[in-house]
């Protein structure tokens, strides 16, 4: 069976996901991230270069508070 996490090697896939946030601290889009390694996730979403707040999350678990980018 195709196992679309699956890597060369037997390593999988982990899915993030990258929620923005407004000024008042609500959820206003999420973006969905996949990577090896925690640390690979938090690369990718700071390359985002969002300007808003965001967090990072690993299903239940919170990874990191991003700060708006600045240009």
């Amino acid at each position: 069976m195709f196992d679309r996490y699956a890597l060369p090697g037997g390593k999988r896939m982990r899915e993030y996901r990258l929620y923005c946030l407004d000024g008042v601290g609500k959820f206003t889009k999420v973006h969905e991230i996949e990577a090896e390694s925690d640390e690979e996730a938090l690369d990718a979403a700071r390359a985002m270069k969002l300007p808003t707040k965001c967090e990072l999350w690993q299903r239940d678990r919170l990874m990191a508070k991003l700060p708006a980018h600045r240009a």
